[in-house]
């Protein structure tokens, strides 16, 4: 059986106070938002009008990697699990087969 090698991949880089891991993916969803709007008839027109009313995150799920810097991530999982919030800002970074980076997105 021969070792699989994607053609591209994804690494997630994420740092806080204290905590810092990274990881690499084959593949990455939820980077976007998902724009809020109300829609208003005004009487007698035709169009109707959209009315912003805010962003939502969509929720960041990473599949098939690993978890290069493990003492992080634990001790991350530690502080959730005893009830201290603790977001973390990111970078992930999608690169090609080579492993030069083809785009990247900050979280």
């Amino acid at each position: 059986m021969s070792d699989f090698v994607p053609s591209s991949f994804f690494t997630a880089d994420f740092a806080g106070p204290f905590i810092g891991m990274s990881g690499r993916f084959t593949s990455v969803s939820g980077i976007g938002v998902e724009v809020e709007y109300e829609t208003y008839n005004e009487g007698g027109c035709a169009v109707p009008h959209r009315l912003f009313k805010g962003l939502v995150p969509q929720t960041l799920v990473l599949e098939q990697g690993t978890v290069t810097d493990t003492d992080g991530f634990a001790a991350w999982m530690a502080l959730i699990g005893s009830g201290v919030r603790n977001p973390l800002n990111g970078v992930i970074t999608l690169k090609n087969h080579s492993g030069v980076v083809v785009r990247s997105w900050t979280i």
